[in-house]
């Protein structure tokens, strides 16, 4: 397989910058005239007409993916976060050599970009954007859209909500759910990051007073794939909320631990999944006669590969996995 790197500098890649001139007549080419619409307006007959404007040799999902991040999140931050060239590598940061961790680094970006396009239409999305548009670490909000794909997966209806910073107005997530507004708030632990219940129990603790105290709360625990190679990490985690609950944190109704695995076979994805463990909070003050478990609505069968239900519209593998509208109108995304 080419190393993606390869193609950087190409400016049908659309990441690097080319000159106005070069950029002027390929968009002429492929793209046309007309005015950029909003993001949220794109449909799947943009994405089909964008991959039949590539060239046939640079057809496949991490182009399209970068397609697609350079119009949400635009030129400069595929540069800081994502090129070869990047000064700091990051999750998404592509690989010059051929490894596991570089295809890893690939599904990461095809999944990013797979999710901002399914919730492009969310209450809230365009904020949560715009402040990774100018984090220096898109981590912690790769974790709210992951968690966010959840919460569109399981069907709940749910607003982004831009952080106030100030105790009680704190949070990422409004969850309309069970005829309560739940303020939820979702944290990220980085692969370097040791397990132990200590660790977790700290998190969630220094973060308690971000929620409201007269409305029920939930943390998200998004955490690196890594943790799940240690024989008792859901034992772990589990313990961390617990003892997180017992210092009397009655507004938490419960705390979710989620992680994306995936699983490589001769270099190709061969599985992903969704592993998540949601710990209820025994002296909760809130609906004590309510499941407050979230992410139990959608079970992804067994036998596929990828564990999303039918809506999710797929770029791993595009356009093989998508149902294959016949595509009438609708322009190619304009990637410049």
């Amino acid at each position: 397989m080419t190393p993606l790197s390869q193609y950087w500098r190409q400016p049908r890649f659309y990441a690097r910058r080319w000159t106005a001139r070069a950029a002027e007549l390929y968009v002429d080419r492929i793209v046309g005239h007309g005015e950029r619409p909003p993001f949220r307006s794109l449909t799947v007959e943009n994405l089909i007409r964008t991959w039949r404007g590539f060239p046939e040799e640079f057809r496949n999902d991490s182009l399209l993916a970068v397609a697609v991040l350079k119009y949400a999140l635009g030129e400069e931050w595929l540069d800081r976060h994502i090129s070869p060239h990047a000064r700091d590598r990051g999750v998404l940061t592509i690989r010059r050599e051929e490894s596991e961790d570089a295809e890893i680094a690939k599904m990461r970006l095809v999944e990013l970009s797979e999710s901002i396009f399914n919730l492009r239409r969310a209450h809230g999305i365009s904020g949560c954007i715009e402040r990774m548009k100018t984090a220096p670490n898109p981590e912690p909000f790769i974790a709210e859209i992951h968690i966010a794909k959840m919460l569109y997966a399981n069907d709940w209806p749910f607003s982004f909500v831009a952080p106030r910073g100030r105790e009680g107005s704190d949070y990422d997530f409004e969850i309309d759910c069970h005829g309560h507004v739940i303020c939820a708030d979702a944290k990220c632990k980085i692969e370097e990051t040791p397990l132990s219940a200590r660790t977790i129990t700290q998190t969630l603790t220094k973060a308690r007073k971000q929620i409201p105290a007269d409305a029920p709360g939930i943390f998200f625990v998004k955490f690196p794939q890594s943790w799940t190679n240690e024989p008792r990490w859901q034992e772990t985690t589990i313990q961390g909320a617990m003892d997180f609950f017992a210092q009397g944190s009655g507004r938490i109704v419960s705390v979710v631990f989620y992680v994306e695995t995936y699983h490589l076979v001769g270099g190709r994805l061969a599985a992903q999944t969704q592993l998540r463990r949601e710990v209820l909070n025994p002296r909760r003050r809130y609906g004590k006669d309510i499941d407050w478990k979230l992410f139990s609505r959608w079970q992804p069968p067994s036998n596929v590969v990828d564990g999303m239900p039918p809506k999710w519209v797929r770029l791993f593998d595009f356009p093989n996995r998508i149902a294959r509208p016949a595509v009438n109108d609708g322009p190619p995304i304009p990637l410049v």
